[in-house]
């Protein structure tokens, strides 16, 4: 966890916008104002989270520059992590699929794969091809 963040969560219970952080804070639920959070230079995100947020309404995810791994959503990037997620983009990088965790995310009205290469076929495949 980002130390600074800890530190924003108990002094600025109020925060609504962060970007720049590197990964998802341990204490995301204590930002219970937070709407939205942009990670940079992520790369691949944790396998697993202690917990999700409530109140985070839209979420970018850059790609890390300086690491080969591909930037993919771990199994639990679900609807039950996020329930208000409107708005999420990320860079899957030269990943051929999108993960099937994100079509639980029910609440989702803006999704954006960025300068994506993923093949189209499978990411019709795991969406409703009604969204093209």
């Amino acid at each position: 966890m980002d130390v600074g963040l800890a530190v924003c969560a108990e002094r600025m219970p109020a925060l609504q916008h962060v970007q720049g952080v590197q990964c998802l804070p341990d204490n995301l639920p204590d930002f219970t104002a937070l709407t939205y959070l942009r990670l940079h230079g992520s790369g691949m995100l944790a396998e697993t989270i202690a917990c999700g947020s409530k109140s985070l309404l839209y979420l970018e995810i850059d790609e890390n520059h300086d690491n080969n791994d591909l930037t993919w959503l771990p199994g639990w990037f679900t609807g039950d992590t996020f329930p208000s997620l409107r708005m999420l983009k990320f860079d899957p990088q030269y990943c051929p699929w999108v993960q099937p965790c994100i079509t639980s995310i029910s609440t989702l009205t803006e999704l954006d794969l960025r300068a994506s290469r993923c093949w189209r076929a499978n990411i019709v495949s795991v969406m409703d091809p009604s969204v093209f």
